[in-house]
């Protein structure tokens, strides 16, 4: 009935989670990044509760660093998503758990600068949403909307 501070894995340098799901009590990603070195170039970090303790849990970068993740949806143990960005291509970047590793999976970019925040999995489907947003021709942001089925 009151939260409490659930150790999770220390890093060497800074990182952050900015997203989280759980499919159940045994099976709960978080998603962010994570500083690799002192200079402060990011990488993709992935959580997993396994319904005792929290581990890091190897996750692809496709750009040269600056590699963000922002949102997590989960269908099954065997069907988990998270989306983010590549910073250094300025891309959505979207990778695709399916129950031994996370894979990179190409995703829509409508302009040279693209960012997703958040994903959601439809009940009892293999469908997704996701949103963020991107910068169009005149500089303005405008939104971004994806679907997956």
């Amino acid at each position: 009935t009151a939260w409490k501070i659930v150790k999770s894995p220390t890093p060497l340098h800074s990182a952050s989670l900015s997203g989280i799901v759980g499919s159940s009590a045994n099976d709960v990603w978080a998603a962010g990044l994570i500083a690799i070195n002192k200079t402060r170039t990011f990488n993709t970090l992935i959580e997993h509760w396994n319904g005792t303790a929290w581990s890091t849990v190897s996750s692809p970068n496709p750009g040269s660093g600056n590699d963000q993740l922002s949102g997590v949806a989960a269908i099954s143990t065997n069907n988990a998503w998270v989306v983010g960005y590549d910073n250094n291509n300025g891309t959505t970047l979207i990778e695709q758990w399916n129950g031994t590793s996370w894979s990179v999976v190409s995703s829509p970019n409508p302009s040279s600068i693209a960012f997703l925040s958040a994903v959601t999995s439809i009940k009892n489907t293999t469908s997704l949403w996701t949103v963020g947003y991107f910068f169009n021709s005149q500089g303005a942001t405008q939104t971004l909307t994806e679907f997956y089925c």
